[in-house]
């Protein structure tokens, strides 16, 4: 079976928002219907605010994408970006679309000045901590380190959904 794997683009963005609701709905995490998660999707493109790496079949299905955020840092030249997400549809997992939506993303980043990539992995999620790391990213905790990192949140609730 033929995949693409291009950056996505505003038409897009509905079938990204159908593959957003499945990932959540597949870790039982709550979410928005897929026509919301669409229409935030369309709006990050439209701004060019996100790098958008989609996995396609010959039929034009979904089999995955990744939602990449640049943004301005502090404490680099250049620009970092955290990779907010990265899904392939289960029945199309170790196939190598996850390393070639990754790769597109990183690429696209860096032509757009991203230097330092950050992505959240739950600490339970070991395949994930494993796939990363083939891809050579690493855990900040370690010898040189001063320990685990934690990521923090925070709600607001602001903005229409």
């Amino acid at each position: 079976m033929d995949v693409e794997v291009r950056l996505a683009a505003v038409p897009d963005a509905p079938l990204v928002g159908r593959m957003l609701e499945d990932f959540a709905h597949e870790f039982e995490s709550p979410t928005e219907p897929a026509d919301v998660l669409g229409r935030r999707v369309a709006s990050l493109l439209e701004r060019d605010e996100a790098i958008v790496p989609l996995a396609r079949d010959a039929d034009g299905r979904g089999l995955g994408f990744g939602i990449l955020i640049p943004r301005s840092t502090s404490f680099l030249d250049g620009r970092a970006a955290m990779l907010e997400e990265l899904y392939v549809v289960p029945e199309r997992r170790d196939h190598g679309i996850g390393s070639r939506l990754l790769e597109l993303a990183i690429e696209a980043g860096r032509e757009r000045g991203v230097g330092f990539f950050e992505i959240g992995v739950d600490e339970s999620d070991v395949d994930t901590q494993r796939f990363y790391g083939h891809h050579g990213f690493t855990n900040r905790e370690g010898p040189d380190s001063e320990g685990r990192m934690f990521y923090f949140e925070r709600e607001f609730g602001v903005g229409p959904g």
